[in-house]
């Protein structure tokens, strides 16, 4: 049974497909070496993965070269060829490429604050150089919170350079050294009514500094898939259009998500107001206090939203150009 009829029609057990790791100095003769041994054990056919350690360019004239030679030997050897659309992984990224094309496409994660406060006391917090979505301090009387009477916090916070720096330079004719502030923060402040409070936060943050691109990419943002797949998928097309379908079988993606902590992105609350009536920024609390009028209807409309965002942006318009290209799509 060849990979092609597995990926259809998957067997309850079937031998492991195999996965060829392009690492260091990869040669025609160590690829002819690697073709060799896995017809010789039988296996039916191979991925062609870029991997950490690889010294060739990704994405460049060489890499697509040998690539090709790969795949032609892989069909004399009667192996069947599938390529992998990253380098390393998770997919999305063209090695880094989209967000050099896409900054505003940088992956968001959602935070949540919540804490107790005492009224008539000075309350401070510092809630990071964040985007704020919601701030609401909420009334607790006999240790249950009322969450139908909250306070909206939100002109209460304000930004505050932190940072002390000192700085020895030629800023003026008279003066070659200053002190400064620095790095930028959201900070609350307030004096609430007498009583206690919960106070919840939330807000929107970069994911920041992720595995092997230094970020990484929204995979909602419809503009930022399309670049991944001009940028990727349009270059093996180029390099290899000819045998798709037919030496070439199939391409895979690997380990494209949502890493929030809670599913998030920049383009979620517009779809979930389009897709479900009402506002998720005014319920936000409800993802996390059970006790919430209508909270898990609340948390199921935004997975369910989320799911549906990532479905159609990502893995909808990979898959429809795989197969307007008669590859299949795992």
């Amino acid at each position: 049974m060849n990979l092609t009829e597995i990926f259809k029609n998957p067997p309850a057990e079937y031998r492991i497909k195999p996965f060829w790791f392009w690492n260091g100095d990869m040669t025609k003769e160590e690829i002819r070496h690697q073709i060799e041994e896995m017809a010789d054990k039988g296996l039916g056919g191979m991925f062609i993965c870029a991997r950490q350690g690889m010294t060739l360019p990704y994405l460049s004239k060489e890499w697509f070269d040998m690539t090709v030679y790969a795949c032609d030997l892989a069909k004399e050897y009667g192996l069947e060829a599938w390529l992998y659309d990253e380098y390393p992984y998770p997919s999305g990224m063209s090695g880094g490429e989209v967000l050099l094309e896409n900054p505003e496409a940088e992956h968001s994660v959602l935070n949540h604050k919540s804490f107790l406060a005492e009224g008539e006391k000075e309350l401070e917090a510092d809630l990071g150089w964040t985007r704020i979505l919601f701030a609401m301090a909420f009334p607790v009387k006999e240790n249950e919170t009322d969450w139908e009477n909250g306070l909206d916090l939100k002109d209460m916070i304000g930004n505050l350079q932190t940072e002390k720096i000192y700085q020895k330079t030629g800023l003026t004719r008279y003066n070659n050294k200053r002190f400064f502030s620095y790095g930028p923060r959201k900070i609350l402040k307030a004096v609430l009514p007498e009583g206690k409070w919960n106070i919840e936060i939330y807000t929107e943050g970069t994911l920041g500094d992720f595995k092997y691109y230094g970020g990484f990419f929204d995979p909602c943002n419809e503009k930022a898939v399309q670049t991944f797949i001009e940028t990727t998928h349009e270059r093996y097309r180029k390099a290899l259009g000819e045998r798709f379908g037919i030496s070439v079988h199939g391409m895979f993606s690997d380990e494209v998500g949502l890493l929030s902590p809670i599913p998030w992105s920049r383009s979620l609350p517009e779809k979930f107001k389009e897709r479900n009536g009402y506002d998720i920024l005014s319920h936000l609390p409800a993802l996390h206090h059970r006790e919430i009028k209508d909270s898990a209807r609340i948390r199921y409309d935004l997975y369910d939203t989320a799911h549906e965002l990532f479905r159609e942006s990502y893995h909808k318009q990979v898959s429809d150009w795989c197969k307007k290209n008669h590859l299949l799509y795992a």
